[in-house]
């Protein structure tokens, strides 16, 4: 009864998914399968997870994480970019939050992941540079207009080789 319900959970499809995923090199088992089932985010365990993810949500659901941030702009992840972020779904928010966040040693970001495209610009939060990110978070949010806040038409980032999330660059560079 326990394997026909844990083959039952595997099944299911959820309108959210939030999660903080494991992040960095694949572990000796794991990277035949990994490889041979995830190869446009292989290189990192946080992309897997993410990837994953978002094929467990329904197809108008969202995924919330809190991760490495340099799945976004390595060029290891160019085809997962271009295929869950550019073309497929919309990442709908980003908050670049740097270092200091998680007890490791690790540069990381929140977003949400929708599985619905939209025409709508994404919205990007930098906290790369505040000590108190929470703080600083919650006044952004307050605001339509700061410097910290970047609203972002993922199309035009398609010109950028290798399509990084280069979310804070300008039309005019």
């Amino acid at each position: 009864a326990r394997g026909f319900a844990f083959i039952e959970l595997c099944r299911k499809r959820y309108d959210v998914i939030v999660m903080n995923p494991p992040f960095g090199a694949l572990s000796i088992g794991s990277k035949d399968y990994i490889f041979g089932n995830y190869p446009a985010t292989k290189m990192d365990l946080a992309a897997v997870f993410v990837e994953r993810m978002l094929s467990l949500s329904h197809t108008k659901g969202m995924v919330g994480s809190i991760s490495t941030r340099s799945i976004f702009f390595r060029g290891t992840f160019k085809k997962w970019r271009e295929q869950d972020l550019f073309e497929s779904r919309f990442l709908s928010s980003f908050c670049d939050l740097g270092s200091g966040v998680l007890d490791a040693m690790v540069e990381t970001a929140a977003y949400l992941i929708s599985n619905t495209l939209s025409l709508n610009l994404t919205r990007a939060y930098r906290l790369t540079k505040f000590e108190n990110k929470e703080k600083e978070l919650k006044d952004l949010l307050q605001k339509n207009v700061d410097p910290n806040i970047y609203d972002v038409q993922l199309t035009k980032l398609k010109a950028i080789t290798n399509y990084p999330f280069a979310y804070w660059v300008d039309e005019k560079s």
